[in-house]
């Protein structure tokens, strides 16, 4: 039962001819939002696709949000559709805590019951990266449960140490080829569940943000395409102007193509005047051994971040994610 005093709520679906006031809701309830351009970025352009649905008041005003970007998974071999939750939000005038929480159980459930569900006909896996003052409102409304505390691979430059890379070669380009399906369906032999990383989805991810840039390079020897790497320089947990990795797909346990790209991204960093690189991988992962023996050191996140999922399907348990999801910061909106 929700609360008699609780206003007149329209919940539905986002449409386009609702982005205005969408924005104007994200800008009361953080303070800030998204250029119209980076919204329709998130919402429009993703080959994947997104999720939104919004709660209106009694005057059509938008008091209510959650959003989610689409992507593409090979799981467990099969081509499924995850969502992640990249807004959630309810009007600061109509919070009401998690003992009368109106808005934001309404919004959460209405976007779970129409997205959420077994593969392949609705979306298995719902996740985030909530940090502590979050979590509750994820955990609690959205039944995300925490997969893992986020850990954040780092390395000054000065201490990264560099393998031979006999015959691998490095070239920077403005955009991935079609190649680089090839690439990403030999590196996505034998795991359990990753993003899919083709020329589409790289475009769109990291060559048609608005008002952001990418370095991308790839790795070959001979004729082979055997690594990919991104970069960019930028802020992470509190840090101001580090290297971030944004992305990295190499084929297992080849060190020439894993030194070749370090080199390139510490050569890159240098060049942007930043001192530090900065990685997401699980460590579960071969890339986190990997990273490792290359002199990167791991440590958690000052706020803290959770990887937090929600499985609508009996067979996919917050551990088999753990053990089985590869995935890297251009995976989640922090980058």
């Amino acid at each position: 039962m929700f609360p008699a005093d609780l206003p007149t709520l329209l919940v539905r679906p986002y449409e386009p001819a609702d982005e205005a006031g969408v924005l104007a809701a994200m800008a009361r309830a953080y303070g800030r939002a998204p250029t119209p351009a980076e919204w329709r970025w998130e919402m429009q352009g993703n080959p994947s696709g997104a999720f939104a649905w919004l709660a209106l008041d009694e005057t059509a005003r938008v008091v209510g949000l959650v959003a989610a970007r689409g992507a593409r998974m090979l799981f467990e071999g099969e081509p499924v559709l995850f969502a992640l939750v990249v807004s959630a939000l309810a009007d600061p005038q109509r919070r009401r805590g998690l003992r009368n929480p109106g808005v934001h159980v309404r919004t959460l459930q209405a976007f779970a019951e129409a997205v959420g569900g077994p593969a392949p006909e609705r979306v298995p896996i719902v996740w985030g990266m909530p940090v502590p003052e979050t979590w509750r409102i994820a955990n609690k409304l959205l039944k995300l449960e925490a997969v893992r505390t986020q850990l954040v691979l780092s390395t000054p430059l000065a201490r990264l140490v560099l393998a031979a890379a006999p015959g691998v070669e490095v070239e920077e380009v403005q955009h991935f080829p079609d190649a680089v399906d090839g690439l990403f369906a030999r590196c996505a032999a034998g795991r359990g569940a990753l993003a899919v990383r083709d020329r589409a989805q790289l475009a769109w991810r990291f060559g048609a943000r608005p008002g952001v840039s990418y370095a991308q390079a790839l790795a070959r020897r001979g004729t082979e395409l055997v690594g990919a790497a991104v970069f960019r320089p930028g802020d992470l947990d509190g840090e101001r102007g580090v290297g971030l990795v944004c992305d990295w797909l190499v084929l297992r346990d080849d060190a020439g193509a894993t030194s070749a790209l370090l080199a390139w991204l510490a050569a890159r960093a240098r060049d942007a005047g930043v001192e530090t690189l900065h990685a997401f991988a699980p460590e579960t992962a071969p890339e986190w051994r990997d990273f490792q023996s290359s002199g990167f050191h791991a440590r958690r996140l000052r706020k803290n971040y959770f990887l937090a999922a929600r499985s609508f399907q009996k067979r996919t348990s917050m551990r088999w994610l753990y053990d089985n999801w590869y995935y890297t910061l251009g995976d989640t909106h922090v980058v």
